[in-house]
């Protein structure tokens, strides 16, 4: 597995760190580095960096990413729209 970055803006913060990945595998490194603004609703931001960490594999159908758990259940999809 090759090592890579991951840099994004998690709906209120920036978070950038590691990630590996294969044909079907992926992990995300635990330790995230993130901006630490205070939003008036993290939920969303809280839910979205719990699914990078728990993230074990992935499948890409059509324009829409899917990120399953280590048991093989679904934790998101996302769908890729054109501009």
């Amino acid at each position: 597995k090759k090592e890579s970055q991951a840099s994004g803006f998690s709906g209120c913060n920036r978070f950038t760190g590691t990630y590996k990945s294969d044909a079907t595998s992926l992990k995300f490194s635990s330790a995230m580095a993130m901006t630490r603004m205070a939003c008036p609703e993290m939920g969303t931001e809280t839910t979205f960096m719990d699914v990078l960490t728990r993230a074990k594999s992935w499948k890409i159908e059509g324009t829409t990413l899917h990120l399953y758990a280590a048991d093989g259940k679904p934790l998101a999809s996302f769908t890729a729209l054109s501009q």
